[in-house]
């Protein structure tokens, strides 16, 4: 399976769990609704369910945005980018090659100091 695979599943597993959260909302939602009870803690009911349906509603929302960022993710990885096959290299990565050839300090130094910026 690939990098972009494993990406869009994670989103698509990411909408799923908002989708849920959702759905486990509704009679929630329905019942504050039509509640009529004028019990002595019905204003206590009434702001627990009220702030459990906010948090639940915020973490629908951030699974769902985050599904987004996962799915941006996933068009941005190449459809090559698999485990165990090589990668080809981008036209920067050859001429960094070929410069660290050249270099007059030798390609291992060179590693070094390009690891640091300095190349």
């Amino acid at each position: 399976m690939s990098l972009h695979d494993d990406l869009s599943r994670l989103a698509h597993e990411h909408e799923d769990l908002a989708e849920a959260i959702d759905e486990v909302l509704q009679p929630i939602s329905a019942l504050m609704d039509r509640m009529r009870w004028k019990g002595p803690h019905r204003d206590r009911v009434q702001a627990e369910l009220g702030a459990m349906r906010r948090g639940t509603g915020t973490v629908s929302s951030s699974l769902r945005e985050r599904a987004v960022l996962l799915r941006d993710a996933a068009a941005a990885v190449p459809r090559t980018l698999t485990p165990g096959i090589p990668q080809p290299l981008s036209p920067e990565d050859v001429l960094r090659g070929v410069l660290r050839q050249m270099s007059p300090v030798g390609p291992v130094v060179s590693d070094v100091l390009s690891r640091y910026g300095v190349l």
